[in-house]
């Protein structure tokens, strides 16, 4: 999920027994989720055969991958046999069509090489291949292997694209819906996708394309009949999140231990929301070495920063359980952070009136000027 994370910087030093806040300043980043990598280990186990009456010479190793012939994607648990010498191997593709032997004996007999093997792929609905390769001890050896179905389906296929660069979005995934199936393709680097659609019949379908901080395409219904095939592209738009506030600092003077700071009219900050899609916020502090943020009471080197969200100072009753910051990430609500306003569902070009109450600490044994850091984060709810 995309997000935008807006930093503000509360400079604190102590100076004769008192605190001075000086600045906010302000930066964002985008965060972009990780991907989930499984990996599945696919272990043949095996034994050369006693009564064979020949003398080992070493061993060898295959692997490669195996893909549809048509759009290139890997299929799963694809069954490889091998037979070399008096042995006969086995495994099966994992996840991404990748298969390995990793330790195929190798015999001589009389002096000559038993190199010769025989490999044999299969796979659900696809047409059975048989290869043949010789192995030589102390090699590895890479073969890939592209299986045919064994029905000519409809074929879809094209590119998916940034609408404003035209650039292809590798890895987009492109999906056609029906009432009783579904199929999905992955576009390769250069955003190109091969979609294949396994139905014998004449059928109508909805395809629909969609890629990681880009926006859904729409859907595009076509019909399809076995044996043709049909050309789609689809220009995505991409999701531009942001976030500004106005202004970057407040001024809050030196205070005193077991003092109270709170913004005065003038000096509240301005959160726009200069995306291109609603956003809800999140708010959370980090608070500097020796010090930590509490929702109950001030105590020694423990304090509490207020956040609210209104279109006025006047109207808020402050409430410690509701809006002070923690170091963690609350997400607001109609109550968390609220006042007349909130950080909910905020549409384009809409603003916030955010208002901050430091309470400092009862007291405290630091001297030297702290900073809490203040975030913003706000993403698609």
């Amino acid at each position: 999920m995309s997000r935008v994370i807006i930093r503000l910087f509360l400079y604190i030093n102590l100076q004769q027994n008192k605190l001075f806040c000086e600045k906010l300043n302000i930066g964002d980043t985008l965060r972009i989720t990780s991907c989930l990598l499984v990996i599945l280990a696919c272990i043949s186990f095996f034994a050369p055969c006693a009564v064979f009456a020949a003398d080992l010479a070493g061993t060898a190793s295959l692997s490669g991958y195996v893909k549809d012939s048509v759009t290139g994607q890997p299929i799963f648990d694809a069954r490889i046999s091998l037979k070399c010498g008096p042995d006969k191997l086995k495994t099966t593709s994992n996840f991404q069509g990748y298969y390995q032997f990793s330790e195929i004996l190798i015999y001589s007999k009389n002096g000559d090489l038993l190199e010769f093997a025989e490999i044999k792929i299969s796979a659900q609905q696809y047409i059975s291949i048989i290869d043949f390769k010789d192995l030589l001890p102390d090699q590895s050896y890479t073969m890939d292997f592209n299986l045919h179905t064994r029905f000519t389906y409809p074929i879809v296929r094209g590119k998916v694209f940034d609408t404003s660069t035209l650039s292809g979005i590798p890895e987009a995934v492109v999906t056609a819906n029906s009432d009783n199936n579904v199929f999905t393709t992955v576009a390769d680097l250069n955003g190109n996708y091969v979609l294949r659609i396994e139905s014998k019949n004449p059928q109508e379908y909805s395809i629909i394309a969609k890629a990681d901080e880009y926006y859904e395409s729409s859907p595009q219904i076509i019909k399809v009949f076995p044996y043709d095939t049909y050309n789609i592209d689809f220009p995505l738009d991409i999701m531009a999140l942001g976030v500004s506030v106005s202004p970057d600092s407040w001024q809050i003077g030196s205070i005193g231990p077991n003092s109270v700071a709170t913004m005065q009219l003038g000096q509240q900050i301005t959160v726009t929301n200069t995306g291109n899609d609603n956003l809800t916020y999140s708010l959370m502090l980090i608070s500097p070495e020796g010090w930590t943020a509490s929702q109950t009471a001030v105590a020694a080197e423990q304090y509490i920063l207020n956040v609210c969200f209104s279109s006025e100072i006047e109207t808020i009753s402050w409430n410690d359980e509701n809006h002070s910051l923690l170091e963690i990430l609350q997400r607001c609500s109609e109550i968390k952070f609220a006042g007349d306003q909130n950080g909910v569902d905020i549409i384009p070009g809409q603003q916030r009136t955010l208002w901050m109450q430091f309470k400092a600490p009862l007291s405290t044994i630091i001297e030297n000027e702290q900073v809490i850091e203040v975030i913003i984060n706000a993403e698609m709810p």
